[in-house]
């Protein structure tokens, strides 16, 4: 009888391990705290909800990576819809990620799941930002420069200038506080009125001689206009046709 009891007992709290009330679910707050979610068990998923609204944009900063020891390929990050439908994903390692700024396609509870590639366990720091409307700006060409802020991850800076067909024109960047990478941190592209890219993506290096938080760039547009006719024309080089003097031979050295 004592065996049959001990072997009801741990049956009885093997039910209660499987069927028991999953814990309280986590929840994030667009530009509020951060979340750290864990994973134990190979297999194991993290699901973090928020509710939102339809045209509400968010970004998600994934930090402190502890899953596997990939630098980029862990785990991967899904961002999904109120209906359980991928919106965007991104795969993540110890050096952790970002998901750009996302417009949400309707009101609902969205959810953030982490997903551990193979056997990886682990932790990871969640972040999800409420990314305002773009920052705006005008700049002439010719003119004087404009300095472009963003203030949240995510958000972008769009400087217009007015333009002719034919005219050309070029952009300096300058004063670049954007990230801390010396090579990769903001692209800049030139797009045409349609949208349209007109100048490939470029990655400005940054301002070496000032250092800040702030996340900004100086634009200066200049303007040159050309045509057909008024473009000057540079004088031809011509090249000698003189043969070139041959070398002089050179002397043996007699030894002493």
């Amino acid at each position: 009888m004592t065996r049959l009891r001990l072997l009801a007992v741990l049956l009885a709290a093997a039910l209660a391990g499987v069927l028991a009330e999953p814990g309280a679910a986590q929840t994030i707050v667009p530009g509020g705290p951060p979340t750290t979610v864990s994973t134990t068990s190979p297999g194991e998923n993290a699901s973090v909800f928020f509710d939102a609204v339809a045209g509400q944009r968010v970004s998600l900063e994934i930090t402190d990576v502890t899953i596997g020891t990939s630098t980029c390929c862990s785990a991967r990050v899904s961002l999904l819809r109120p209906d359980g439908r991928s919106l965007t994903t991104v795969t993540v390692g110890t050096n952790g990620g970002f998901l750009d700024a996302t417009a949400l396609p309707s009101t609902g509870t969205y959810t953030v799941l982490v997903d551990p590639q193979s056997t990886n366990v682990g932790d990871a720091t969640l972040t999800l930002h409420g990314v305002p409307p773009d920052v705006t700006d005008t700049v002439a060409a010719g003119g004087a420069p404009v300095t472009a802020t963003t203030t949240v991850p995510g958000q972008n800076a769009l400087v217009t200038f007015a333009g002719t067909a034919g005219q050309r024109v070029s952009v300096a960047i300058a004063d670049v506080t954007v990230g801390n990478s010396t090579c990769c941190s903001v692209r800049v592209s030139v797009l045409r009125p349609d949208g349209k890219t007109l100048v490939a993506p470029l990655f400005p290096p940054p301002a070496r001689t000032r250092s800040s938080s702030t996340r900004r760039a100086r634009v200066r547009a200049g303007s040159r206009s050309h045509s057909a006719t008024s473009r000057p024309t540079r004088p031809p080089r011509w090249r000698s046709e003189s043969p070139r003097p041959s070398p002089r031979p050179s002397r043996a050295r007699t030894p002493p």
